[in-house]
This record gives structure tokens, sequence and C-alpha cells, in this order.
């Protein structure tokens, strides 16, 4: 993300890293697969699903949680064999 007040920068950072940091720390701690498939598709109000969002910002750090993965491969492994994309 781009700000637009430098002075902001670090203190930016410092707080992208903290939500970075608790955001891994909740999906590592949620055990049931079904209950994180949830949390990860909620919507925002701009219709946007937390995973959508993790993407569109390259949170990658989150999306490199072992359960997250698995969640987005069976989603998009279920998606190709049903519509063959």
């Amino acid at each position: 993300m781009k700000i637009k007040f430098p002075i902001y920068t670090a203190l930016f950072n410092k707080v992208l890293k903290s939500y970075l940091k608790a955001g891994k720390l909740f999906a590592q701690k949620i055990k049931d697969e079904s209950v994180l498939k949830y949390h990860i598709s909620v919507k925002d109000l701009r219709n946007r699903t937390c995973l959508q969002i993790m993407a569109q910002n390259s949170l990658y750090e989150i999306l490199s949680v072992e359960d997250i993965g698995t969640i987005i491969s069976k989603e998009w492994n279920g998606k190709t064999l049903l519509y063959g994309n």
C-alpha cells in the first residue's frame, strides 16, 4: 500500500506487521477447518472476502499458513472439477 504522508510510514509499517502477526497467529490457532473457512469467507462492506483482501494486498505471510493453503486448494480443485476451468 502507498502512503501519502511519509512521516507516518514507519508507524504504518509497525501496525501492519502487528496485524499480520496477529492474523497469522489467529489462523494457526484455529484447528477446525470449517471455522477457518468461515472466517476467510466473511465479506466486508465492499463485498470482498478476507481471502480476496489478503491476495489483493499481497499479504502472503498469512496466506502461507498451511490450513489456509489447504482450504484454497480444495476450493480451487473443486471449482476446476465442477466448471472445467
